[in-house]
């Protein structure tokens, strides 16, 4: 499937696209091709663009008072990925884009991203339920962090998202989960009451 159906797959499973709207985003949105280690937005910077995944893994992070990566969101294939406080407030964020596998992403610029909303109504109820989709992740880490045993976050983990604990490196997976390293290895040695 090319790059631009994937989106659109995607995009439709949440609301028909019209073909001029489809024409529209193919013409202003970009394809882009990213090798793992590259960094797509810095500490400090305002976030102009929300990456779609075709291809590859994406994980944002933070560093803490220490000096230590704390990773925020590991995003993959059919995903979308954004720094949402610096996107939607046009304020510098503190979190780092990092590509963890070879990426293929189709990206769009905030000016764009506003140009739709405003000559596409209908794109409107994709916005919202993406918005949905993303806040709904965002309470589900916030629940996995507050489970008090590490064993339950892992478990947690390899039930509902085993292919990211498949294709995370364990060090970025530990810092997701809120643990080291380490902890992590001893946990997955574990057998599951």
């Amino acid at each position: 499937m090319k790059p631009f159906e994937k989106l659109f797959t995607v995009l439709m499973t949440v609301y028909p696209l019209s073909d001029v709207l489809k024409k529209f985003l193919s013409q202003r949105v970009k394809l882009q091709n990213f090798k793992q280690g590259d960094i797509l937005l810095v500490p400090g910077e305002i976030a102009n663009h929300i990456y779609f995944i075709t291809k590859g893994l994406l994980r944002a992070y933070y560093t803490d008072d220490e000096g230590d990566e704390q990773t925020f969101w590991l995003m993959m294939e059919n995903d979308m990925m954004a720094s949402a406080f610096s996107f939607f407030t046009r304020r510098p964020g503190e979190l780092t884009i990092e590509v963890i596998e070879d990426c293929e992403l189709i990206s769009i610029d905030y000016d764009t991203l506003q140009e739709v909303y405003k000559e596409f109504i209908e794109f409107n109820v994709v916005g919202r339920v993406l918005t949905e989709k993303y806040y709904t992740l965002s309470d589900e880490r916030a629940m996995i962090l507050r489970m008090k045993k590490i064993e339950d976050r892992y478990w947690y983990m390899l039930d509902n998202h085993p292919e990211i604990l498949s294709r995370v490196m364990q060090k970025y997976m530990a810092s997701y989960l809120g643990t080291t390293a380490e902890t992590l290895s001893r946990v997955r040695k574990k057998k599951r009451k």
